[in-house]
């Protein structure tokens, strides 16, 4: 406290200091409350109401049709298959090649290396290319089809299998009488048709043949799968 006397001023202490609270500002005590009240209000709230997912800022609601294949459709998700995941030695092509083409190209060609390390391994170990030999041997003698079907490039094979290989061989053959009437007789005439190559690759494929099975009698030559 001070008190003036005459032309001089006295500093007098009182023996009291004020209180800390005091010096701070007024709109600094209002911005603690009212952060504490949202910080409750938050707290109350339920968590779901605090988040909004892609469907509901888009406007979009969930299909009874995409529900149905998410929860029963299973056998038709695959991406969870070797073939749809990332190849390790291109994980990072795309940044390699930006920076090192020739890298990166490098990087693009070394996959085709598993080629030669996966005919390597069947050359030492023949037996699952025996055992397919032999079921194949079977179904031409029993007269059963025979199905070759695959996604992307492997479905593309399938379909060359047929139409390059197995169809040409049969139609060659048939040329000569003499070996045609021994095929003829043991084969069938029709051996032509017992290869069939398929590409499939949408989830949707397997659905519609057996839509298309469930009115027709000839249910082996409409499904692939």
């Amino acid at each position: 406290m001070k008190i003036k006397t005459g032309n001089n001023l006295v500093k007098v202490s009182t023996g009291k200091k004020r209180p800390a609270f005091l010096v701070i500002p007024t709109i600094l005590v209002v911005f603690i409350i009212i952060s504490s009240l949202q910080l409750l209000l938050a707290q109350e709230k339920p968590a779901s109401s605090s988040t909004t997912n892609l469907l509901q800022l888009l406007g979009i609601e969930v299909s009874p049709e995409s529900l149905d294949y998410v929860q029963n459709k299973t056998q038709f998700q695959l991406h969870t298959l070797l073939t749809e995941q990332r190849h390790p030695k291109t994980w990072n092509l795309s940044e390699k090649i930006k920076t090192d083409l020739e890298g990166g190209l490098h990087i693009l060609f070394s996959v085709d290396e598993d080629i030669v390390s996966r005919l390597e391994r069947l050359a030492a170990s023949p037996r699952v290319l025996e055992d397919l030999s032999l079921q194949i041997k079977k179904s031409i003698l029993n007269h059963k089809k025979i199905y070759v079907y695959g996604c992307g490039a492997t479905g593309r094979l399938a379909k060359q299998m047929e139409s390059t290989f197995w169809r040409p061989f049969w139609r060659s053959i048939r040329q000569d009488r003499t070996i045609w009437t021994k095929v003829e007789k043991a084969l069938g005439p029709d051996i032509e048709e017992k290869l069939i190559g398929e590409m499939t690759g949408r989830s949707s494929l397997p659905l519609k043949a057996l839509r298309i099975c469930s009115s027709s009698a000839d249910c082996n030559s409409k499904i692939t799968r």
